[in-house]
């Protein structure tokens, strides 16, 4: 068995690997082989900042995948809830066109001269009639 650290060598290795020095760094100053350095760091749990960096960068990239995976799980409900939007939209639509279609012919019953003049005229007797009909449906 090597001969034991004191607590200045303790000490000093904390620092060193504290400021980034490599194991074959740190045994050069204190004087001991590369091996005995490294083994006395892993048996203590001294990291070096490589290491300290190593695992802050795994704990970053650990904490990106959580918060990827949780977006990607939100824009899968968004894309759901979009295409229930969706199908409600082209329902409302069909049903609206159907109701145009109909008022369309109930409108050619009744004025049938509205489909026998020029597009300039329709619109402004359809304009005069819409305002008609609003203006009514407000007082109402």
């Amino acid at each position: 068995m090597g001969k034991r650290y004191t607590e200045e060598e303790k000490s000093h290795i904390q620092e060193l690997a504290d400021q980034g020095h490599t194991d074959e760094s740190i045994a050069q100053q204190l004087g001991r082989s590369t091996n005995a350095v490294r083994n006395y760091r892993h048996r203590t749990n001294i990291k070096t900042k490589q290491t300290k960096t190593i695992q802050q960068l795994n704990q970053e990239n650990h904490d990106l995948t959580r918060q990827t995976q949780e977006i990607l799980k939100q824009l899968r409900q968004l894309e759901a809830k979009r295409d229930k939007v969706r199908q409600a939209l082209q329902i409302e639509e069909t049903a609206l066109n159907k109701r145009i279609e109909t008022a369309l012919n109930r409108l050619r019953d009744k004025k049938p001269e509205l489909f026998t003049i020029t597009l300039q005229d329709q619109v402004n007797k359809l304009t005069v009639e819409l305002a008609s009909s609003f203006i009514q449906w407000l007082i109402e």
